[in-house]
């Protein structure tokens, strides 16, 4: 009943077996029913049931965890010039922070900003409000690293020690918002909410740039 309203929900719930993978009969025995899942259980379904409902223990791991991870192994990799982890800039007195790992491999760059969310419950019960409500949370993401982005292009920051503002453009600067899991949602419907959000036409040129080249 904690995983699904009713019956009708069963199909495509989160399966509790994913978390608890254990059971215990009526005599007191545990059974493992589904030794495949227990990789499951102990990664992804642990961290949510760690954090769920808790979003600072949620921002701490992303912030403290999934962010170190993501900018040791692009460094590990050795193919690329330069790896940054977040830097703080500041404009007008005002504090700023760079995306949470900065790339570069020759004149191109990458802009990665990570979020630790994960897809709500209810959105497996194809429930509208929670689904709107997931699809603009992506879409303020994805403003937050455009903003980062434009930053950037006009010079505001640059920490790269082998770019200057004419390897600054457009056609060369790349976004990624890294997302823990896939809710699988539409980009072109999580793409419009952000232009809506940015206030950009969706026939126009800026749009174009955003969802073929940059921010995927």
């Amino acid at each position: 009943r904690s995983f699904a309203k009713d019956a009708g929900d069963y199909t495509f719930c989160v399966r509790p077996s994913y978390s608890y993978p254990f059971i215990e009969d009526n005599t007191g025995e545990i059974h493992l029913p589904l030794p495949h899942l227990l990789y499951r259980a102990t990664t992804a379904a642990l961290l949510y049931r760690l954090t769920d409902k808790n979003d600072s223990i949620r921002d701490n791991i992303g912030r403290y965890v999934v962010e170190s991870y993501l900018t040791k192994i692009l460094s590990a990799a050795s193919i690329y010039d330069e790896v940054l982890s977040e830097c703080k800039y500041y404009l007008k007195g005002i504090e700023y922070k760079t995306p949470d790992v900065s790339i570069r491999s020759k004149d191109s760059v990458l802009f990665i900003e990570s979020k630790s969310s994960v897809p709500p419950v209810s959105i497996r019960w194809l429930n509208q409000e929670t689904n709107s409500k997931y699809v603009e949370n992506i879409a303020k993401a994805i403003q937050q690293l455009y903003k980062q982005i434009k930053h950037f292009l006009s010079g505001k920051f640059n920490f790269f020690s082998g770019t200057d503002s004419s390897t600054r453009k457009m056609e060369n600067t790349w976004g990624i918002v890294s997302l823990l899991e896939d809710s699988f949602i539409s980009r072109e419907v999580v793409y419009k909410e952000f232009a809506q959000i940015a206030n950009i036409d969706i026939d126009g040129d800026e749009y174009k740039w955003i969802i073929i080249t940059k921010i995927r």
